[in-house]
Order: structure tokens, then sequence, then C-alpha cells
């Protein structure tokens, strides 16, 4: 006896599906989501990976990345909660985000909004992190 489902998954902004097939009390979950936020200005591209991400200590997406190709200043990367309050910043070539606020505390499941400033231009979008 074999069970197929299909199912749709909506994690704050992003929903990707998967398939579950049960046969001899197994089951296997294969899913085809694009991890990667890409977006461009003038030449200057973000490629923000992975997303959603899992900070949990296993080694496998366990920081967020901001790569900024086309710029000819450092980036800086802020990351803001829900309500407005900014919980982390960084500046450099690649700034990368552990899921950690300013003083070094897990920061909740949940999405949050960053804003990277490169030569002049804002980009924003939404992150998301599961525990």
């Amino acid at each position: 006896m074999k069970l197929s489902l299909n199912i749709l998954f909506i994690l704050s902004s992003i929903a990707f599906a998967t398939s579950l097939s049960l046969s001899d009390n197994s089951f296997t979950s294969p899913v085809d989501i694009d991890t990667t936020t890409t977006d461009q200005k003038d030449g200057i591209t973000l490629m923000v990976e992975p997303n959603p991400f899992t900070p949990n200590g296993d080694g496998i997406n366990d920081v967020v990345s901001f790569r900024v190709d086309g710029n000819t200043h450092l980036p800086v990367i802020y990351i803001y909660r829900s309500d407005g309050k900014c919980v982390f910043s960084a500046m450099g070539p690649m700034p990368v985000w552990d899921g950690r606020d300013k003083q070094g505390r897990d920061m909740e499941t949940g999405g949050y909004i960053y804003q990277l400033e490169v030569d002049g231009y804002i980009f924003t979008g939404v992150i998301n992190l599961i525990r």
C-alpha cells in the first residue's frame, strides 16, 4: 500500500511545496526549494542565502550571508525585528548573521527585515529564521 501526499508550506513570505510518499512504514520527503534571494540595482547585485536559515549549531545553514557584487565600498547590513528595533548590524565584504542580537542572545523564530546599504543604494528584504 502506498500513500502520497502533496503539501504546501507557507513560511512568512516564502512558499514551497513538497511531497511525501509512504510505503511499508517508511517515508521520503523530496524538497525542491530555492534558498537564494537575489536583487539588483544599477550593476550591483545582492545575493542573500540561505533563506530561510536555521542557526541551531549543526553546521548546516547556521548563518545567512549577504554577498554583494559590483560594489566599490564595503556594505553595511542592519537586521530589524518586526517592531522596527535594530537587533544586529555589521560591515564587511560579505556580512553574515548567525541569528543572534548585538548582545549575543539567540533571536526567536520568525521573519526579520534586513537593510543593506552599499554605494548609495539600499536593499531591503525579509530573512526567515527557524529554530
